[in-house]
């Protein structure tokens, strides 16, 4: 058994036909080394998991959670922008 806590949920825009059927995809990844993927018949049923799981695993967006402000500058690895918690 594992716990959800700060894994990584990843809807991909992929789908498999597995015997003749389509099912839609869901990653949950726990680490580097250790994910599974998740297959369901329907896209509605495939997102109230994706809602459930990521509120399980605490995961939110960074626009839900902070106000991105002006850019500072770029670099190698990206790009640094200024931000504010909301509240």
């Amino acid at each position: 058994m594992y716990s959800l806590v700060g894994c990584f949920v990843k809807q991909t825009e992929e789908s498999e036909f597995i015997n003749g059927t389509l099912y839609y995809c869901l990653v949950i990844k726990l680490n580097s080394k250790f994910k599974r993927t998740l297959y369901f018949k329907s896209l509605l049923d495939r997102e109230l998991w994706l809602t459930q799981i990521t509120k399980a695993c605490g995961m939110r967006k960074l626009r839900d959670v902070c106000k991105i402000l002006n850019k500072e500058g770029s670099g190698h690895f990206g790009t640094v922008f200024a931000g504010t918690f909301k509240n």
